[in-house]
Order: structure tokens, then C-alpha cells, then sequence
């Protein structure tokens, strides 16, 4: 073996060696984050991140920063990776989406990003004819623009058809979140229900349908509808399962639906144990005390 090919088979095993240390770090951090230790995984990533620069690495830097609600932080590595890796379509939605909450949180900023918002999305949307998430945040941004930057019911609808075209219960659910919205309540109850019967009949899996957002919806209008108890009441504790320091909606949220479909069933043993689960997860809400004392007059 001549020296050339010596030191390419040498730089072939470093860097495969430098790869699988660096997804053992990824794995670390999420071990890390599975017990709310943001900092330590925080640390443990810029660590990687400084010695070598990994996409799997750099991702889960900008996820951290997005648990931390810095927006700012997360979209410089999600637009590194963006610029790297210009074809993927996950890389252009976490870069859009980051870019969203700083347009949400500042209407001044909101002028320069939300172009690059829009066009990330529909980047990811083409890259991705699959790509649900993408779909669920077009059909919020659209609803939520005033017409004047560029908001439109019409495409909020599109891309609810998509997503029925891909699941046709989650395409239920954004119609049915879409003709809330507009004031619609009585065309959004048609559509949760309809994607509460396919829930009911266990046209999707359970546990195995890693779409936690999907499970807390389905007990949500479940509950908001006194439809489908059971069904409500089963996915909401498959989002408990699922829950990390990363999912959206908090446990207190969860238990206090929980609490209020238990109600509903005239459980109120179960009713009580999860409205107490609720007020010790921090949720004081009005909504919470009107169901304490709902439950408590059963």
C-alpha cells in the first residue's frame, strides 16, 4: 500500500471514529434533555460543535436553543445547516419555524423575516411531499398573517388539503382548527369529529403513531365535545408517554383535559386525581378552578 492510499484509509477510520463519537454525543445530550438537564446537554453539544462540526451535532444545538426559547441562537445553526445542506427539507422547516416565533414575538422584525419564513417553508413543503409539520405550520401562518403581509384563509386551506391527502385525520384536524379560527364552530366540530371517529376506529395505530401534538389534539376536541370519551381520554395518555421538555403542550394542560373527560364520564375519582395532577404541574388557570369545582359538585 503506497503512502497516499495509507493516509486515505487512516483519514476513512478517523473520520469515521470522529463521526460515531459525535453521534454518541447527540445521544448523550438526549439522554440529557429526557431529564430536563438543558444546560448540561447545551454544554455537551458546543463542546462537539467546537472541535468539529457534524450536522446531527449542530441540529440538536439549534433544537436546545429552541427549548430555551431563544430564537435568535437556534437560527444561526439552523441556517448554517440550511447553507450546508441546501436539499433538506427538516433543515429549511426548523430554519423557517425559528424565524416564525421571532417574527411572532417582534412586529418590527416580523417585516424582515417573515419573507424568509414563507419561503422555507414552501422549500421544505416541495423538498418533502410527506412532510406533515411543515403542512400543520402553513395552514397557522397563513391564518394568523393580516392579509397586508401576505395572510390568506385560501392557503391555509391548501395546505390543510395536503395534509388530508397525506392523513386524512390530520387534514380533518387543521380544518377543523382553520373554521374555528374563523369563527366557524359549528363547521369545526364537524371536522374534529370526523377525525375522532377515525381515531375510534382504530383506522391509526396508538403508541406506535409518534405524532404527540396529534394525540394531545384528539383529547382536546374530544373533551371540548363530550365526543368519543374513551378515545379522547386514550391518546391523551399516550402524549403523557410521550411527553419530553421538548413537546409544546405541558403536562398541566394534559391532565387538566384529562380531568375534565373523566368528568364528563362521571368518574369523578379519576376526575379529581387529575385536577389535582394539574394544579401540582403549575396550572392555575381560571379553567382549572371552574373544573375543580365542576368536579367537586358531581
Amino acid at each position: 500500500m503506497n503512502i497516499t492510499n495509507l493516509f486515505c484509509v487512516l483519514f476513512f477510520l478517523l473520520s469515521n471514529a470522529l463521526l460515531s463519537a459525535q453521534n454518541n454525543v447527540v445521544t448523550e445530550a438526549n439522554v440529557l434533555i429526557s431529564e430536563n438537564k438543558i444546560n448540561e446537554a447545551k454544554e455537551l453539544l458546543i463542546s462537539s460543535y467546537k472541535k468539529q462540526k457534524n450536522p446531527k451535532v449542530t441540529e440538536r444545538l439549534g433544537d436546545v436553543y429552541g427549548i430555551e426559547d431563544n430564537w435568535d441562537e437556534a437560527s444561526k445553526y439552523y441556517k448554517e445547516l440550511v447553507d450546508t445542506y441546501p436539499e433538506n427539507a427538516v433543515y429549511h422547516f426548523k430554519y423557517g419555524g425559528v424565524l416564525g416565533m421571532i417574527a411572532l414575538e417582534s412586529k418590527i422584525r416580523a417585516l424582515s423575516v417573515l419573507g424568509d419564513v414563507k419561503k422555507h417553508f414552501k422549500k421544505a413543503a416541495e423538498l418533502d411531499p410527506d412532510h406533515l409539520d411543515v403542512r400543520w405550520a402553513s395552514v397557522d401562518l397563513y391564518l394568523k398573517l393580516p392579509g397586508i403581509l401576505g395572510g390568506s384563509t385560501n392557503k391555509s386551506r391548501k395546505y390543510s388539503k395536503e395534509l388530508a391527502s397525506i392523513v386524512p385525520l390530520e387534514g380533518h384536524l387543521s380544518r377543523a382548527f382553520i373554521e374555528m379560527e374563523e369563527g366557524n364552530e359549528e363547521l369545526a366540530e364537524v371536522y374534529n369529529k370526523r377525525a375522532l371517529d377515525i381515531a375510534f376506529n382504530n383506522s391509526y395505530p396508538t403508541k406506535s403513531y409518534k405524532r404527540p401534538d396529534i394525540h394531545f389534539r384528539l383529547g382536546k376536541v374530544s373533551a371540548q365535545h363530550n365526543y368519543k370519551t374513551e378515545t379522547g381520554i386514550k391518546h391523551l395518555l399516550i402524549y403523557e408517554e410521550l411527553h419530553t421538555p421538548e413537546s409544546i403542550q405541558p403536562k398541566g394542560n394534559v391532565f387538566y383535559y384529562l380531568a375534565k373527560l373523566y368528568r364528563l364520564q362521571k368518574n369523578k375519582e379519576k376526575a379529581l386525581f387529575y385536577i389535582q395532577k394539574a394544579k401540582e404541574e403549575g396550572n392555575s388557570s381560571e379553567t382549572v378552578s371552574e373544573e375543580a369545582s365542576l368536579i367537586e359538585k358531581m
